[in-house]
C-alpha cells in the first residue's frame, strides 16, 4: 500500500519556541540505557515536573529504557514571565522572543493514513504569539506638566530572570544525567545530541502521535496493551496519576473515553505510521 506523502509543515531541529507544539525524542548516546533501574523513571518525572511543567503543557509521554517521546505544547511566553515586555528585542539576539504560530483552528489538515478518523473535536485557542500589552503602558498618555503626550518605555524589569526554552531542557537533562552518572559510576553524555524534536503545525499529526507514543511499549512487545505498561502517560488520562498531565484536550481529539481507549486497543502498525509522521529513530 502507498504511504501518503504527508505534508505536515514539520520543522526538525529548530530552536525551541514558545507557544508551539512540539514531539520531543531522543536515546541514550551509544549503548547505554536512559533508566537503568525501575527508581530512575521516576526521578525523572520528578525532574520533568521541576524544569519543564512550569514553561509547558504536556498531553502524552512514554519512557522506555534507551529512550522516550514527549507530547508537548510550550506555553506563551507571557504565561511564563508575565508582565516582561519584549518589544524591541530581537529574537536573534534574545532566543527568547516567541515567534508567530498558528490558531489550533488553524492547523493545516493532513490526509489520513490509517482511517483513524478526524480530529473535528480539536478545541480552538489562539497560539497566533505575543498578544499587545493590555496594560495600555504602551498608549501615549498626557504629561502632567506640559500637556504634551510622550510615550512610557516598556517595562524591562526582571528581564535578566528570563530563560530561552533550550535553557530549561538543559538544566533538566544535565540534571538527570549528573545523577544517573553518578549512580551507574559512569562519566560523559547520557544522551544524544541533539535532542529531536518537531515543531508540529498538523491538526493530524496530534492524533496520531499520541497514538504512536501510548502504544511505543506494544510496539516493542514489552506488553499486549498500553494499560499494562506503567511508564506512559496512558492510564493517567483514566486516574489522573500525574495532575500535570493535560489530558482533556488529547481526550477531545477522539471525542471521549470510550473512543479514546478503542483507538488504542487497535493494532497499529508503527512501522507505517512511523514514516507518515516522520520519526527518525
Amino acid at each position: 500500500m502507498c504511504i501518503l506523502a504527508p505534508n505536515h509543515n514539520l520543522m526538525k531541529h529548530e530552536p525551541l519556541e514558545y507557544g508551539r507544539y512540539y514531539h520531543l525524542y531522543n536515546h541514550g548516546v551509544g549503548n547505554r540505557d536512559l533508566f537503568p533501574i525501575e527508581e530512575n523513571y521516576e526521578y525523572f518525572l520528578e525532574l520533568y515536573v521541576k524544569y519543564i511543567v512550569p514553561i509547558a503543557d504536556t498531553f502524552a509521554w512514554a519512557l522506555m529504557k534507551n529512550h522516550f517521546h514527549i507530547l508537548l505544547r510550550l506555553k506563551d511566553f507571557e504565561e511564563v514571565y508575565p508582565g516582561i515586555d519584549l518589544s524591541g528585542i530581537s529574537p536573534d539576539r534574545s532566543g527568547i522572543k516567541q515567534q508567530e504560530s498558528p490558531s489550533r483552528s488553524g492547523l493545516r489538515s493532513n490526509p489520513d493514513p490509517t482511517g483513524l478518523g478526524d480530529l473535528s473535536g480539536l478545541a480552538v485557542k489562539d497560539l497566533s504569539g505575543i498578544p499587545p500589552d493590555r496594560s495600555g503602558s504602551n498608549k501615549k498618555v498626557p504629561d502632567d506638566r506640559s500637556g504634551s503626550n510622550k510615550k512610557v518605555p516598556p517595562d524591562r524589569s526582571g528581564l535578566q530572570n528570563v530563560k530561552p526554552p533550550s535553557r530549561h531542557f538543559s538544566n533538566f537533562f544535565n540534571a538527570y544525567a549528573k545523577a544517573i552518572n553518578k549512580q551507574t559510576g559512569m562519566d560523559g553524555s547520557l544522551f544524544r545530541r541533539p535532542m529531536k524534536r518537531i515543531s508540529i503545525n498538523g491538526e493530524s499529526y496530534l492524533k496520531y502521535l499520541l497514538l504512536y507514543i501510548h502504544t511505543n511499549p506494544v510496539h516493542h512487545d514489552i506488553c499486549e496493551f498500553p494499560e499494562q505498561y506503567q511508564w506512559t502517560s496512558y492510564n493517567s488520562f483514566f486516574t489522573n496519576q500525574y495532575s500535570y498531565l493535560k489530558w482533556q484536550e488529547p481526550l477531545s481529539w477522539f471525542e471521549d473515553k470510550e473512543n479514546f481507549y478503542y483507538m488504542h486497543r487497535k493494532k497499529i502498525d508503527h512501522i507505517r505510521i512511523s514514516k507518515w509522521l516522520e520519526i527518525d529513530d
